[in-house]
């Protein structure tokens, strides 16, 4: 399914559908505060993201906001043997120590 919006641009080939991977992200917090999702089940993770793929869904979104960096570690535990595949992070959203000077 592709966007009328995005036609004839380089975006034109990333589908309207994807899976977001915020729940995947595992524990986190900014100061005292929770912001993720606690535990995570890795392999009903990984489970989830490869069902995603195999119903054709090709757009998967992450953050560095979303953990500790679980939810991209298990992205990649289940890229292969998909292609076609477009990955969306963010970064530099929180200032933490791995940021500074960068």
């Amino acid at each position: 399914m592709s966007d009328p919006a995005v036609a004839n641009t380089a975006l034109s080939g990333i589908a309207r559908l994807g899976i977001g991977t915020w729940q995947l992200g595992g524990p986190n917090y900014v100061g005292n505060k929770p912001t993720g999702w606690g535990a995570v089940d890795e392999t009903a993770a990984i489970r989830a993201i490869h069902r995603a793929l195999d119903e054709g869904v090709r757009f998967i979104d992450t953050a560095d906001s979303y953990g500790p960096y679980v939810s991209e570690e298990l992205i990649a535990e289940t890229l292969h043997p998909y292609d076609n595949l477009v990955v969306a992070t963010k970064g530099r959203i929180f200032d933490s120590v791995r940021y500074v000077g960068g």
